[in-house]
């Protein structure tokens, strides 16, 4: 090959093995989880509704705001309403986070580091599988890192295009996820400022925080105010109240434990290489002031960190904005082992062992979730081939000090892992799912009513809404009307024997794959 042709063919093959990882089995199997369920139905109802104000089951749902749903419904007029609709924008930003972070840190870092962080971040499961989730946070993720990427390319170089890249994406992740973009954006702007110890207000200066609020407010508020109008006020006390003011104050949804979980949660989102992260903060901190670039996504990383660390709600994915930043700490890290020979062959041991462990007790997880299902053992054939090959290949050329080959064996291993898990595993695990087994008896009657509360993937799955009851006697009196009429609950909501006793029979009864309760079914007993 010319040089020039390599210069461009090693990330060329990168890129197109992300967008491969990216798009993987994206619409083998359908919506299931409950936030998946409840956004890319409420996005459904907004497209039939032809409205701006999202809506669950036909009632306001002011959990998020609106930038997904709009991306949603571009998906299903593009691909119609399916999962693969509903989540390819999910998957295609999460391609274009990747080439856009290479060139980033390729500017201020070298092309090793940044070919080696695309690897570090690309081969976690946790990270790709957030790219195939029609949820909020692939929207928020890229554009906050868009956001604070161009930030520092505007530090560095003045640019005008930077300055006007940082403020208009983080309008648009607040329009994602809200004024947390905000709050995360300016403290990170404020400690890396001052950890430059000289031209606090020189710098500070420079980026104009005035003007750019006035663009941040000129993208996001527009739709905040119209939703405020429309609602009478209920979207704005619901949204900026419950769903940000006290998910940080008070554990909400079950979702709080010690601040520790936030740390796993940190290892979770970049494993298996995220067990590196350590070494790259501690390299990070050996170049503290030393190397800005390095020193800016150190203080980045560690500050949403500890923000979600002091955080009452802790759930996996509120640390995801770091893990980009991380995973260039950790390609630094490398990059220092490999190239200047700085072996800590203790610490690789280390990490290498939990990887180890992890990595062998996927193919086992799979037994474990599947039990008395049809197990899909041509799955857990290949999990349990690629598993051990990756830890012997790893160890290996761990202890011959093949740094290089070390990484690629533990990267690659993990990104078939990754395929495996989506073609070979989502698409059975669906079929265990009560929505699935519900699939004919709810499409063999046409009139569906709801006891008090349901599985929300029924709706998304059935692309209709229903009609909710509060108590037996309304349903007694809607089934004098609609006698063949069938309704579906949970188990939270009253008991198989109550059910029984109050003249009605079950038609089904099954547990939910991802949440504590079981999806009950049932008909009035003439």
């Amino acid at each position: 090959m010319s040089k020039p042709y390599q210069a461009h063919a090693l990330p060329l093959i990168l890129f197109t093995i992300i967008a491969f990882l990216c798009f993987a089995n994206l619409g083998g199997y359908p919506i299931s989880i409950l936030d998946e369920a409840k956004n890319t139905e409420a996005a459904r109802e907004m497209l039939v509704n032809q409205s701006l104000v999202p809506t669950f089951n036909q009632k306001l749902r002011v959990d998020k705001p609106p930038l997904h749903y709009f991306f949603m419904q571009l998906g299903y007029s593009i691909f119609g309403v399916n999962a693969f609709g509903a989540r390819f924008f999910s998957a295609f930003l999460g391609l274009l986070l990747g080439i856009f972070m290479f060139y980033f840190t390729k500017k201020h870092a070298g092309k090793s580091t940044a070919i080696t962080s695309l690897v570090v971040l690309f081969s976690s499961f946790f990270w790709l599988n957030e790219f195939h989730l029609a949820v909020p946070d692939p929207y928020l993720i890229f554009f906050l890192s868009i956001g604070w990427a161009s930030f520092y390319n505007f530090y560095k170089t003045g640019k005008t295009r930077d300055w006007w890249l940082f403020y208009g994406s983080i309008g648009l992740a607040s329009l994602a996820k809200g004024p947390i973009a905000i709050l995360m954006t300016g403290l990170i702007a404020l400690l890396f400022f001052l950890s430059l110890k000289k031209n606090f207000w020189k710098n500070l200066t420079r980026f104009q925080p005035i003007w750019g609020g006035i663009i941040v407010l000129l993208i996001a508020s527009p739709w905040f105010i119209y939703v405020h109008q429309a609602t009478g006020g209920a979207f704005t006390e619901g949204f900026f109240i419950k769903h940000n003011f006290q998910r940080f104050s008070s554990k909400m949804e079950g979702h709080g434990g010690t601040f520790l979980l936030t740390i796993v949660f940190v290892f979770l989102g970049l494993f298996p290489l995220g067990m590196f992260i350590p070494q790259g903060i501690f390299h990070a901190y050996k170049y503290y002031r030393k190397d800005d670039f390095i020193t800016f996504c150190g203080i980045l990383s560690l500050t949403i960190i500890l923000f979600f660390c002091i955080s009452s709600t802790r759930l996996p994915n509120y640390t995801l904005p770091a893990i980009p930043f991380l995973a260039i700490l950790v390609a630094a890290f490398f990059k220092e082992q490999i190239y200047l020979k700085s072996y800590a062959r203790w610490s690789f041991y280390l990490s290498t062992c939990i990887i180890s462990l992890v990595t062998l007790a996927i193919p086992a997880a799979v037994i474990f979730i599947f039990q008395d299902e049809k197990i899909p053992y041509l799955s857990f054939i290949l999990l349990s081939v690629v598993a051990l090959a990756s830890i012997f290949l790893s160890w290996a050329a761990l202890h011959k000090h093949q740094y290089q080959k070390y990484i690629w064996s533990i990267s690659g291993g993990w990104a078939v892992i990754s395929l495996i898990l989506f073609w070979g595993v989502f698409t059975p695990l669906w079929q265990m799912s009560p929505v699935y087994k519900a699939k004919k008896i709810i499409q063999s009657h046409q009139v569906v009513g709801v006891y008090q509360n349901f599985d929300p993937a029924f709706t998304i799955q059935n692309q209709r809404t229903f009609p909710v009851f509060q108590s037996l006697e309304e349903i007694h009196n809607f089934t004098e009307v609609y006698p063949q009429a069938i309704f579906i609950t949970r188990d939270r909501n009253i008991s198989s024997d109550s059910l029984e006793r109050s003249g009605f029979e079950f038609l089904m009864n099954e547990k939910s794959l991802f949440e504590n309760y079981s999806s009950l079914i049932f008909k009035k007993n003439f």
